[in-house]
């Protein structure tokens, strides 16, 4: 999971860099493929950090909280396999 995580940080990290995008905050955390730690992840992010939005990069941390992203209306993008982490909810 750590290799995971590390390449997906870099790629955003580099997406961000060739864009030239300066509007654009990133706040990464670390879940470790813990679902209470994606749950707590996840209200850090929304209602310490005021995100806009938040990205998760499995079906597993997705399913953990896409519920709380349709309760607050929060968007969240979700790199899964499983089609339940987005089927009929309007944030995800």
């Amino acid at each position: 999971a750590k290799t995971w995580g590390e390449a997906i940080k870099n790629g955003f990290d580099l997406g961000l860099e060739e864009s030239g995008c300066k509007t654009l905050t990133v706040i990464y955390e670390d879940d470790q493929f813990v679902a209470q730690k994606t749950v707590t992840a996840f209200k850090k992010l929304t209602e310490q950090d005021k995100v806009d939005a938040v990205i998760v990069s499995s079906s597993s941390a997705g399913n953990t909280v896409a519920p709380l992203a349709e309760q607050k209306k929060i968007p969240l993008f979700a790199w899964a396999s499983d089609p339940k982490v987005s089927k009929g909810r309007t944030y995800t």
